[in-house]
């Protein structure tokens, strides 16, 4: 089983805490980095 998934194209107000939610409901998450524009934050 993977133990990374990428997903892409989300919201620019996608938080964190939304992403381990959503992906809670399939299974164990240990990890969320959400990746921010270095130049727009």
């Amino acid at each position: 089983m993977a133990t990374r998934l990428y997903v892409g194209n989300l919201p620019f107000n996608t938080t964190e805490n939304e992403l381990q939610e959503l992906f809670a409901q399939a299974g164990v998450v240990q990890e969320v980095t959400l990746m921010q524009d270095k130049f727009t934050g």
